[in-house]
């Protein structure tokens, strides 16, 4: 069923044009979805009541690329079908009435007339196509003999208008032996400029002592100018070779016993031992980073570890060659290997609704309701017996593991399910 369709029937019924019909439609929507964006429960015709919820940020993991994306929050609309949605009579709140009556700018009982006529031609159409579509709003549905409601992106759009600035963002993982890489590389350049500054400390120390020799230079070579001038036999010339090469032994001793004085000894005895201090400070820092990180990656990765069913293997007598037994390993680790990371939908439990319902309609058979009761375990305590109000997620699903035809899958579903539903 098309919207023209729609509007067509509409028009027919009011008696007036299809423009007519088409604005009015447009306009009874707008003020649905405004009452929506306020955040009011609004009744629609007799089908039931709308209204929005915030859904959390989620991370979800890809199962085939081990990709993280972030999700962000957003507002759904949800949708409460009425217990008996085939009848006529139309149960409307004071303010929509108002609402609707200003800004179609009609009297209240030609809004009555209006809204009964608009109920009238919807319901003709979900009992002759069991589907209700209107453009710019949602489809309507009846499936397993229950109304439903599947909102249309451009109405997604609009209630999340004040919500568009945030985007999904894809997670990347940091190496785990980035950050202590980057640490030591900071504490290495420390280490050079401790070291450059104890190694001037050094310098600074060793050069002291030579300038404390050099008066020992003036006193020794004045006894010798004196003894030149009381040896007058003896050439100017020679007395001047001897003092130069007294004076350069006096320093070369001077110099040598500076070096290796105790004060040098000392300093240097010193310095390697606040290098080894540090050394071994920053050897055990970096095995206590090293340790913390590794420590802190073995609990994530054992904590994201789901225990894992055992499969119940039927024992064959006939033998079986190896190449029919390897894609069948493969299939039961991955069957059993199952996780539910992505959701298609949340539903509310109602009367009459079991999981078997819930399989049919999402996953197009009743053999598969056991995804939905493992996905939503920690809400249901059994799987025969579903608490009304309950919140329930159902998992997206791969098609391999939908596939009514697949024997094997069937069997072992079946004997997973047997098991579930004798508890």
């Amino acid at each position: 069923m098309s919207n023209k369709e729609l509007v067509l029937k509409l028009s027919q019924t009011i008696k007036h044009t299809e423009n007519y019909a088409s604005e009015v439609l447009s306009l009874y929507l707008s003020v649905i979805i405004v009452l929506l964006e306020k955040g009011d429960v609004v009744d629609f015709l007799s089908l039931g009541k709308f209204h929005t919820k915030i859904k959390e940020q989620d991370i979800i993991e890809d199962p085939k690329t081990q990709k993280k994306t972030l999700y962000p929050p957003q507002n759904i609309v949800v949708f409460e079908s009425s217990e008996d949605y085939n009848k006529e009579t139309i149960i409307i709140s004071k303010e929509l009435h108002t609402a609707i009556a200003d800004k179609l700018a009609l009297t209240e009982e030609d809004t009555e007339e209006f809204v009964t006529s608009l109920n009238k031609v919807a319901l003709s159409f979900l009992h002759r196509d069991k589907t209700l579509m209107i453009d710019g709003f949602g489809r309507f549905y009846i499936d397993d003999d229950r109304l439903f409601f599947e909102p249309e992106q451009e109405l997604n759009d609009r209630l999340n208008a004040e919500l568009q600035h945030l985007k999904t963002v894809e997670l990347l993982e940091v190496s785990n032996f980035d950050l202590p890489i980057e640490t030591l590389s900071r504490q290495a350049d420390e280490i050079k400029d401790i070291l450059s500054d104890i190694q001037d400390l050094g310098t600074t120390q060793k050069t002291e002592p030579k300038s404390k020799v050099k008066p020992k230079e003036s006193v020794v070579s004045e006894p010798h100018t004196a003894e030149v001038d009381k040896k007058d036999e003896v050439p100017p010339t020679i007395t001047v070779v001897a003092v130069n090469k007294q004076s350069d032994t006096e320093n070369t001793v001077n110099e040598t016993s500076a070096d290796y004085s105790p004060d040098n000894v000392i300093i240097r005895s010193k310095k390697r031992i606040w290098i080894w201090i540090i050394l071994i400070f920053v050897i055990l820092f970096m095995g206590g980073v090293c340790y913390c990180y590794l420590t802190s990656y073995c609990y994530k990765k054992k904590r994201n570890i789901e225990p894992i069913a055992q499969p119940n293997i039927e024992k064959r007598d006939d033998p079986i060659s190896q190449k029919h037994i390897l894609p069948e390993v493969a299939d039961t680790n991955y069957f059993e290997n199952r996780k539910y990371l992505e959701y298609i939908d949340t539903i509310e439990v109602r009367a009459g609704i079991t999981l078997v319902k819930l399989s049919k309609r999402y996953y197009h058979s009743k053999q598969f309701w056991l995804y939905i009761y493992e996905a939503n375990k920690s809400v249901l305590p059994n799987a025969n017996n579903l608490n009304i109000g309950t919140i329930l997620a159902i998992p997206k699903m791969e098609e391999r593991l939908i596939n009514e035809s697949d024997s094997n899958l069937i069997f072992k579903l079946k004997n997973i399910t047997d098991s579930i539903a004798k508890q």
